[in-house]
């Protein structure tokens, strides 16, 4: 597959709330509470690119909050889940995609998480016939 410049990092996953409470000093059990949600954080990532490189629409879909809202670069933000699946499915009609997320931090407090990334989308315009 060739790289695709204008989908070099098209996508946002948005697995938590974008609030970190710098200067926390978390307890030993918060510390293992919380070791337990990076799990589940990684897990989830995980998910979403094994759903997405599928193609499959429903299992992707399920990994998304009723008001999650996906702003991919240069285009407008999609609001709602019928917005983000209407958008995924135009790309899985239009390209051959396959996409790789890195977590490079990772931050958990209590029920807060913040996770930053780098994403690789490479793909191919399908070809009609």
């Amino acid at each position: 597959m060739r790289n695709l410049s204008l989908f070099s990092v098209v996508t946002v996953l948005l697995l938590g709330v974008f609030v970190w409470a710098f200067g926390a000093n978390p307890s030993a059990a918060e510390v293992s509470a919380n070791n337990g949600r990076e799990s589940q954080i990684r897990e989830a990532s995980k998910a979403w690119d094994e759903a997405f490189n599928a193609e499959d629409l429903d299992a992707l879909m399920a990994l998304y909050a009723d008001g999650a809202v996906s702003m991919p670069p240069g285009f407008s933000a999609l609001v709602g889940k019928d917005a983000i699946r209407q958008d995924f499915d135009y790309l899985f009609a239009t390209y051959d995609l396959e996409h790789e997320t890195t977590i490079v931090d990772l931050l958990v407090s209590g029920n807060v998480a913040v996770e930053r990334g780098a994403y690789t989308l490479r793909g191919d315009i399908v070809e009609d016939g």
